[in-house]
């Protein structure tokens, strides 16, 4: 059984029927601070229990996406090394389709800035730059100049 339960079926009828005035009390205050000061406590503390619990879930969250994404830093590794191999003659430009580990900013642009400090958000925002510089163009020029700003972005 419950302490509670113990408390309210055994406990407080025997002191309340009781003569010493010592035996009635201490059962009251005991009554009191399980059934009023506690959910009171329970109450306070519980808006500065909430951020500890989100930063620990956040934190679990980050650790599995980085285990999760793990096999991407090899790749990007290996692409790095083809470009530097076959320099402004890169031919698979879809190989570049990878993600970039998270690098601070160059510019000091306060966007930039908030949007490193949520990786996620900087992650898409990577994406969404490179669907720009890998829109494939019709004319040669355009191309080349593709690649080269591809090469330029990829070790930036």
């Amino acid at each position: 059984m419950h302490v509670c339960q113990i408390f309210l079926s055994v406990i407080l009828p025997l002191c309340l029927f009781s003569d010493h005035p010592a035996q009635s009390f201490f059962p009251f205050v005991l009554y009191v601070v399980i059934f009023v000061i506690k959910p009171v406590i329970i109450l306070v503390a519980s808006p500065h229990f909430t951020p500890l619990l989100e930063a620990h879930t956040t934190a679990r969250h980050f650790h599995n996406y980085n285990r999760r994404h793990k096999d991407r830093k090899a790749k990007k590794k290996l692409i790095e090394t083809t470009v530097e191999k076959k320099g402004k003659k890169l031919r698979n430009i879809n190989k570049l389709h990878v993600k970039v580990n998270f690098s601070p900013p160059q510019t000091q642009h306060p966007f930039l800035l908030v949007l490193h400090n949520n990786p996620f958000f900087y992650h898409s925002f990577l994406q969404k730059k490179k669907q720009i510089l890998f829109r494939k163009g019709g004319k040669k020029k355009k191309r080349e100049r593709e690649q080269r700003e591809i090469i330029k972005y990829v070790f930036s």
